[in-house]
């Protein structure tokens, strides 16, 4: 027999048998809480505000930027360790009578020998904490007057902005003329963690002495070798110089 080429039936619009179910309104499976294939180890092209399955960070920011502030404030650097050392100096004399503080720039000589010549001064060193976080104060190095030691035995604590003065009494002898310099250099760190910050300041007198630096050039002149008389040394003539007139 030859195949035809025609189909043996025409097609018909009607279905043959009813379906066996009515359609159903739940999906046919659960959702599995695993992921139907393994990340990918590569980043996604494709920007996303959904959490990316790649292990990878990607190339594009997961979210727009915001252009409202945050509530919560920025925390402080930890390093922001700033301080600031002033040194003066001053007589102890005059700070024990009652009177205005005289410096030690104003230190006179005196002529005397032994004991006598010491004089007593003070020193003060005024630390300020310029920076933004609380600071312990590790070291205070001073060089000079009688050597070199560190005024801070222990650490001790310094508030952002306020400032502490350390006094240190001191003996030096005022019977020669000499120039004094201290030099001091004081340490801090930050308390919540940062870098040490450090600062220098220096103070330097001579003694002033009140020798006459030159005596009087000109002498007093000599005194009157007469005294002076109080007669006339010639007699007054009762005879006129002139002869009178006729006219």
């Amino acid at each position: 027999l030859l195949p035809s080429s025609l189909p043996s039936y025409v097609p018909s619009l009607i279905p043959s048998k009813n379906p066996s179910l009515l359609p159903s309104s739940l999906p046919s499976y659960v959702p599995s809480l695993i992921p139907s294939k393994d990340p990918s180890l590569n980043p996604s092209d494709i920007i996303s505000n959904l959490p990316s399955a790649s292990l990878m960070p990607s190339n594009y920011p997961t979210s727009s930027p915001s252009i409202f502030p945050t509530n919560l404030p920025t925390a402080r650097p930890t390093n922001d360790c700033r301080i600031s050392l002033f040194l003066s100096c001053f007589l102890v004399r005059s700070s024990s009578m009652g009177g205005p503080d005289v410096p030690c720039t104003n230190t006179r000589l005196i002529e005397s020998t032994g004991d006598d010549c010491m004089v007593d001064l003070i020193f003060r060193y005024t630390i300020i904490n310029t920076g933004g976080t609380d600071q312990a104060l590790t070291s205070l190095l001073s060089t000079g007057i009688p050597g070199t030691k560190d005024i801070i035995n222990d650490p001790s604590a310094l508030d952002a902005g306020f400032g502490t003065v350390i006094p240190e009494m001191v003996t030096l002898n005022a019977c020669s003329v000499e120039t004094y310099a201290t030099y001091a250099t004081v340490k801090a760190q930050p308390i919540d963690g940062g870098q040490q910050c450090i600062d220098t300041a220096q103070y330097t007198f001579t003694i002033l002495t009140e020798r006459p630096t030159s005596f009087p050039t000109s002498m007093p002149t000599a005194t009157p070798s007469t005294r002076p008389s109080s007669t006339p040394n010639v007699a007054p003539s009762s005879i006129p110089s002139v002869q009178p007139s006729g006219s």
